[in-house]
Formats: structure tokens, C-alpha cells, sequence
């Protein structure tokens, strides 16, 4: 996913979402958005959903994938039903 993406600001799309993505990624670049990221779960086993900062993670991904784990704050909800 994030290769298509990639692809996409670095071509000369200047649709909503790329114009978006290239934004907050020049935004990250220097610390200009919150860092954390929202994930829900259905259950501590099942996978998770980004519900809140999907386009911050994507463009993450595209400026520095190694570090997103040391840049981010994560919080998780993961009750089950």
C-alpha cells in the first residue's frame, strides 16, 4: 500500500489524497503534526485498525518507515465484546 502511495506523490497527481499525503509528510518532516496514532481492536489477538492518524502513519511510512516505531506514540484499544 504504501509503495502505491509513494508512487502517487511522486508522480504528478494532484488529486485530494496526494496533495494531502505530500502536505503532512513535509509536515512530519518538520515536526508539524501530533504523534500519536489511534488503533482499535476487536479482541488482544485480532488486528488492529488505525482510526485516527492513517494519513500521519502513511506518510511516515514514505519519510522514514525505520523510525516510525521510535516517532509515534501508539494507543491501543483492544477490549473484547
Amino acid at each position: 500500500m504504501i509503495e502505491r502511495i509513494r508512487a502517487r506523490v511522486e508522480s504528478a497527481d494532484h488529486s485530494w489524497f496526494t496533495e494531502k499525503m505530500r502536505s503532512v509528510a513535509a509536515d512530519l518532516r518538520g515536526d508539524g503534526v501530533p504523534n500519536s496514532v489511534l488503533l482499535i481492536g476487536v479482541d488482544e489477538n485480532g488486528p488492529l485498525t488505525i482510526i485516527e492518524g492513517n494519513h500521519r502513519m502513511a506518510a511516515a511510512m514514505l519519510v522514514s518507515p525505520a523510525a516510525v516505531h521510535e516517532t509515534f506514540r501508539f494507543i491501543a484499544d483492544c477490549r473484547a465484546k
